[in-house]
């Protein structure tokens, strides 16, 4: 940790900086441990930090894209950067982690991170591509190892296991590691397409990290940094893995429908239909939830509804009823409770039934 303001020192970044972006084209800069650029040498905040000024002030640097881990070993300062700097989200990943794992008392900060996280990052002074969504990165499990193992297990590290984080927020739905059982490892897959769903229907910018794609694990290592080895390798070849194919459908329809990128408006339904009340978001054991966007369809043409249907019940089906008026039809997009055919159109009339930990995206249709 350096002091970034100590003029030698910042002279220092901005000639890499600038022998990155104008020189080398690289686009984009993400800083570690953001939060030591605002300090002064004894480690407190800064009013004005000189380098960040700097920084949006270069003529080479001032369009690039700007991200920060906004925070260092002496405090946390999400939502403190100012435009146009994007800041990495772990609020969005925790909390999302939290509610589809089943916690209790996690149906609001599930629905505030769906919708961008505006009470940490106010667009009428952010923007809306501020929050950097991620439900993996390189610190920490892989997607897979997130639905497989309850806890870290960091032994090859050679700290004794006390290394890596222990707040991972992870399940392993019956069997720590590795197992042949069909009913956990349909849960297991089930919960990595939750995932992935919600990270691609979430306003803000999406991060995906590496390999995830791949089903790739770290075999419980949260920490696996110092391993050039086969715990920390991605496994090429396999291009036609299920994963990558959901990773590509899910995503696909967050471009067909730019609401799911960032909605100026959206409804909160309970399962009958009728609008969420205060009660309704308060209660610590709800667990379903429809959302409504109205979004422009830039593959048919046109604005049309689209409702996507959380049921993070363990056990529990849930029937969504759609409208009270028969002559609407939804066609189903997206159902995360199938092992295959995930993305098949399935036209649903007056109720939808969603099953335990199942997603679902619905698409009026209009033709």
């Amino acid at each position: 940790t350096v002091n970034c303001n100590h003029p030698v020192v910042r002279d220092l970044l901005m000639t890499a900086l600038r022998y990155w972006g104008g020189h080398m084209h690289v686009d984009g800069f993400r800083f570690d441990l953001a939060s030591i650029l605002g300090r002064d040498r004894r480690g407190n905040v800064l009013v004005d930090p000189p380098v960040i000024e700097m920084i949006a002030e270069d003529g080479v640097l001032a369009d690039s894209k700007l991200i920060a881990e906004p925070w260092d070993c002496r405090g946390y300062h999400l939502g403190r950067f100012r435009k146009p700097w994007r800041e990495w989200n772990d609020g969005y990943r925790d909390d999302m982690r939290r509610f589809m794992r089943g916690d209790s008392g996690f149906l609001g900060a599930f629905a505030e991170r769906l919708l961008g996280s505006r009470e940490t990052f106010p667009i009428a002074t952010r923007g809306q591509c501020v929050s950097v969504n991620f439900i993996t990165c390189h610190d920490g499990f892989t997607l897979h190892d997130l639905v497989t193992y309850a806890s870290k297990h960091n032994e090859a590290n050679g700290e004794e296991n006390r290394d890596g984080t222990n707040s991972n927020y992870s399940a392993n739905y019956g069997v720590e590691g590795e197992t042949d059982d069909p009913v956990i490892n349909h849960i297991r897959r089930k919960q990595q397409r939750n995932f992935v769903s919600v990270l691609a229907f979430s306003n803000g910018v999406p991060m995906v990290l590496g390999g995830d794609e791949l089903d790739r694990t770290q075999h419980g290592n949260n920490n696996a940094y110092a391993h050039d080895n086969p715990a920390n390798w991605n496994v090429w070849g396999e291009e036609d893995h299920w994963l990558t194919r959901f990773f590509e459908g899910a995503f696909r329809l967050r471009r067909r429908f730019p609401a799911l990128q960032w909605a100026d408006k959206v409804r909160w339904l309970k399962p009958d239909g009728s609008e969420m009340a205060q009660e309704d978001w308060t209660d610590p054991e709800r667990r379903v939830l429809a959302i409504e966007f109205l979004s422009a369809d830039l593959e048919k043409g046109g604005n049309t509804r689209i409702r996507l249907l959380v049921n993070m019940h363990w056990e529990d089906v849930c029937n969504f009823k759609l409208d009270d008026d028969s002559p609407v039809t939804w066609v189903q997009a997206l159902d995360t409770g199938r092992d295959d055919a995930w993305f098949g159109e399935a036209p649903r009339t007056s109720t939808c039934e969603v099953g335990p930990r199942t997603i679902m995206l619905l698409v009026e249709d209009n033709q």
